[in-house]
């Protein structure tokens, strides 16, 4: 496993990168809409929209700072997000046998926790980041909220052009109306 080693509150986690898109330093939010306080707002990519997950503000109930931070493109099983943590650190190579499993009682309440990678110094987390969405309370409402907007945009995209062409049929039926003159 490549896992990416992050740091928020402080502490530092480690995440599975191979669902990562990419890593981006700012990204330009939209906070239109009233959201729950782990999301920050939403980024509409050329794909989708997709909600900024505050990961320090789930953790530890501390907003993250949004300008010295690192914004995470990660492809989830519910939904694409983006994960705002304090710091991206580092790529790490994960040998399986590095990893403590969750027998650990620190971890074993917590189930998007399943394991602990074991570095020179300590034990980092493991954070199964499908598990960690998945457990936010009102996230179902969020992505349903997005989908909609996505379909309420789609949808005035096609009227947008579907006037668009009436308007060209008519410029063009008065263009031949003025030649026949």
């Amino acid at each position: 496993m490549n896992g990416l080693i992050v740091r928020m509150n402080g502490s530092s986690y480690v995440i599975d990168a191979e669902p990562i898109r990419t890593l981006e330093r700012h990204v330009s939010l939209d906070r239109r809409a009233a959201w729950p306080p782990y999301v920050r707002g939403l980024v509409n990519t050329e794909e989708t929209w997709m909600p900024v997950i505050d990961v320090g503000f789930v953790l530890y109930g501390t907003k993250t700072d949004e300008t010295a931070s690192a914004y995470i493109v990660y492809d989830t099983v519910l939904w694409p997000v983006i994960l705002l943590v304090e710091r991206a650190e580092r790529l790490v190579v994960i040998d399986p046998s590095e990893l403590a499993t969750k027998s650990m009682q620190l971890f074993s309440q917590v189930p998007y926790l399943p394991a602990a990678y074991r570095t020179e110094e300590t034990l980092l987390p493991v954070i199964d980041v499908s598990s960690f969405v998945r457990s936010l309370d009102g996230i179902e409402e969020v992505i349903e909220t997005i989908r909609r907007f996505i379909q309420r945009e789609e949808e005035e995209r096609k009227e947008r052009a579907r006037r668009q062409r009436e308007e060209e049929r008519a410029l063009e039926e008065q263009r031949k109306e003025s030649e026949q003159s």
